[in-house]
């Protein structure tokens, strides 16, 4: 008898817990959704997800530039002497390359780095 009560518990447990999953996925839907939840939650991460958008946006480039020249990552990572994994991983954002890597993949592409002065951002 005292099995039942013990998994009568945890299966409530469980039905709260799913709730709550499929309720935070409801609410973040979006990149836009996620980035207002989790600085809502924690309003430092601001800069840390402001960061991640810089470095998505160069790799979404680099992935453009590399499909429009109608190259795959396996000619990309020979033309730069680079293992075509670090490309795959770089491109899945599952890795942050170098500066001398990210240079070396972005010269056979045609593409170069240009370094601008930005206010800082202000909480």
């Amino acid at each position: 008898m005292p099995y039942q009560i013990i998994f009568y518990e945890k299966s409530k447990q469980n039905e709260r817990s799913i709730y709550q999953e499929r309720s935070l996925y409801n609410i973040m839907k979006t990149w836009n959704n996620y980035k207002e939840y989790v600085t809502a939650e924690d309003p430092e991460s601001q800069q840390m997800i402001a960061s991640m958008e810089e470095q998505a946006a160069i790799i979404s480039e680099i992935i453009k530039q590399r499909n429009a020249l109608g190259l795959s990552q396996r000619d990309l990572a020979s033309m730069c002497n680079i293992p075509q994994s670090s490309i795959a991983r770089m491109e899945s954002l599952q890795t942050t390359p170098s500066l001398s890597t990210l240079l070396k993949i972005m010269k056979p592409l045609g593409l170069h780095l240009t370094v601008t002065k930005q206010l800082p951002l202000r909480n």
